[in-house]
């Protein structure tokens, strides 16, 4: 008879400790799904726990996922955990999803996903009520999917009231080519329909925390200004001097082509960017100035190099003054230790552009070698970027000379940033292949090597760059090209704001600044070209996750700063009391008539014994 009392208090016991610590973990995802040739909208529900572990993701669901939403599911949790700052290396994630009908699994889950894992790490609760569906990219950006009409129609039929839906895609055309307002059309349904630009507004809509921030002033260091002015005036200076080597060797380039192109139309080009370099400067877009002319400065020096008329033995000797210096570069940047976060970034700067030098210089010596079918024409086009972009690297070695504050950055550290960059690249790349199937090899070949390299310093630059070209592709996939210019301005509002807070903190990004200067002045001529210097900017700027000595990505999951602990504490005391009270009631009904009973069998007894 003890075991009813024992499982009575266990009961008791677990019963009020699962209601102490409910949790609201879910999320309705917003789908669709295929029956006899029509698309129809629909609903899932996805839940998530979060447990100790090592970072592994688990990913429960039913019917069957596609292999592409389970990429989503990795992306996103991803993007949630670099936003909340926390170390998701300590703990493993567990994704489960059920739904209905058979859905038409994707990236579109990736907003949704977001939400809820940042929700679930920040101990915030959900609105059962709402849903909301689109992708999630670089800079926590909302991207566009399909079906919008029908997965608003489903949520109405689930009952929601409120749906978050990317605000490029309020306003649609459908088949007849008439615009559709999705918020109207939600009105018309009953349902709220709002546009989410990105992770911050989906949050604020869903959770009712609001993170969302103006865009932030970035305080530029005198010190970068004042030296990004001097290199400006350098290239541009040599500009000039190109111009005078090639008027001092006669050669009349009209109708002389090139590289298929006439000489003198190479020429206007160079001096088109000339005149760029120019508007720039005077807008003091110092860093775009000098890249203008860098630009106009490889084609002048293509010009100089055929009007000099050399033999193939010569151009081959200035190949050999090249790789000179190209290897004292090397040799110097693998004794530098870094200190500052200048001169780490000045590092990366110098390292990038002596490699490029190397790679231009390589397909020089394949034309030497007769080992590839490089014409002529191209090994003079090869040969004068790798002898520009080797002058810029003397530049830029300049801002080795700017101050900051000193941290002990960490060989170990390194390679670990280089190890995820490359793993989030990656991840990035099978992603693209969903929608074009042989994207990036090169890339991916590139990556592979850099997993073998033990310079960790210029993997990490490296693999970020590849990491944003590759997040620029992904950013435009189903945007129409007039939407373009829209996502290059959110993403430099988002780039503006990590600039801030590293300014802020002391620590000034020298290249994602320049990167994100150059975005701004091509914003307006070249939006595809500012939009893959906007995720330059963004993958550069926030450089102290490579640092030991901070916070950031070190953090652990959070709750509410309250007391509602001490309320657990005291339901879950009360809870054991009212199980013992349960008991010794239980117990007094039960068994007190049988304990006396046992006592007067007792006396009986004993009395006998007496009369004996």
């Amino acid at each position: 008879m003890k075991a009813p009392r024992i499982i009575l208090f266990f009961f008791l016991l677990v019963f009020t400790v699962s209601i102490a610590y409910a949790q609201n973990n879910h999320i309705t995802l917003l789908a669709v799904s295929e029956g006899n040739g029509t698309m129809t909208g629909s609903t899932a529900d996805l839940s998530l726990e979060i447990r100790d572990g090592s970072g592994k993701v688990f990913i429960d669901t039913y019917p069957l996922s596609k292999f592409d939403t389970q990429l989503s599911i990795r992306f996103a949790k991803d993007v949630a955990c670099k936003f909340s700052k926390i170390d998701c290396s300590k703990y493993d994630f567990l994704y489960t999803i059920r739904a209905k009908s058979r859905i038409i699994g994707g990236p579109s889950a990736g907003a949704a996903i977001a939400v809820l894992t940042y929700a679930q790490l920040n101990d915030l609760d959900i609105d059962p009520k709402s849903a909301i569906t689109g992708t999630i990219n670089s800079g926590r950006l909302i991207g566009n999917v399909g079906g919008i009409k029908q997965k608003i129609e489903g949520a109405v039929e689930q009952g929601l009231t409120k749906v978050l839906i990317p605000v490029n895609e309020i306003v649609q055309e459908n088949e007849s080519n008439d615009t559709i307002d999705m918020v109207e059309y939600g009105e018309s349904l009953g349902i709220q329909v709002f546009g989410a630009s990105d992770l911050e507004e989906a949050i604020y809509y869903i959770t009712g925390k609001d993170l969302r921030t103006d865009v932030p002033e970035i305080s530029i260091d005198p010190q970068y200004t004042e030296i990004m002015n001097g290199i400006s005036n350098q290239l541009c200076d040599r500009s000039l001097e190109i111009l005078n080597l090639i008027d001092s060797t006669g050669f009349k380039i009209d109708n002389v082509s090139y590289n298929g192109q006439p000489l003198n139309q190479t020429l206007e080009d160079a001096e088109d960017q000339l005149k760029d370099s120019m508007a720039s400067y005077k807008n003091e877009q110092y860093y775009a100035s000098s890249s203008q002319c860098f630009g106009a400065n490889t084609k002048l020096y293509f010009i100089y190099l055929v009007a000099s008329g050399l033999p193939d033995s010569e151009y081959a000797k200035k190949a050999n003054m090249i790789q000179v210096a190209i290897d004292s570069y090397k040799k110097n940047l693998s004794e530098t230790t870094y200190i500052t976060i200048p001169s780490f970034q000045t590092g990366l700067v110098v390292r990038q552009r002596v490699e490029e030098a190397a790679e231009y210089l390589e397909n020089v010596y394949d034309y030497f070698d007769n080992s590839s079918n490089i014409s002529r024409d191209t090994m003079l086009s090869y040969l004068s970027l790798a002898n520009e972009r080797l002058y810029t690297t003397k530049m830029w070695a300049q801002f080795f000379d700017l101050q900051g504050e000193s941290y002990l950055i960490d060989q170990s550290t390194l390679k670990e940033s280089c190890e995820v960059i490359i793993d989030d690249s990656l991840t990035r790349i099978q992603y693209s292949r969903l929608y074009l199937p042989n994207s990036f090899i090169g890339e991916e070949e590139k990556l592979q090597k850099l997993q073998d390299s033990d310079d960790y310093a210029y993997c990490i630059s490296e693999a970020s760059l590849i990491k944003a070209n590759i997040n620029s592709l992904i950013s435009t996939l189903g945007i129409k090209e007039e939407d373009a210019a829209g996502i290059v301005k959110r993403k430099l509002e988002k780039a503006s704001g990590i600039l801030a807070e590293e300014v802020s903190n002391g620590r000034f990004p020298i290249l994602g600044y320049s990167y994100f200067e150059y975005a701004n002045a091509l914003l307006d001529t070249q939006p595809i070209s500012a939009l893959i210097y906007a995720e330059y900017a963004l993958e550069i700027s926030n450089l102290d996750i490579y640092l030991n000595n901070q916070p950031s990505g070190n953090g652990s999951i959070k709750h509410n700063e309250d007391y509602s602990y001490l309320l657990v504490i005291l339901i879950f005391l009360a809870g054991i009391i009212l199980g013992m009270k349960f008991t010794q009631l239980h117990y007094s009904k039960f068994y007190g008539i049988k304990r006396v009973k046992t006592k007067v069998k007792t006396n009986k007894k004993a009395k006998k014994r007496k009369k004996r």
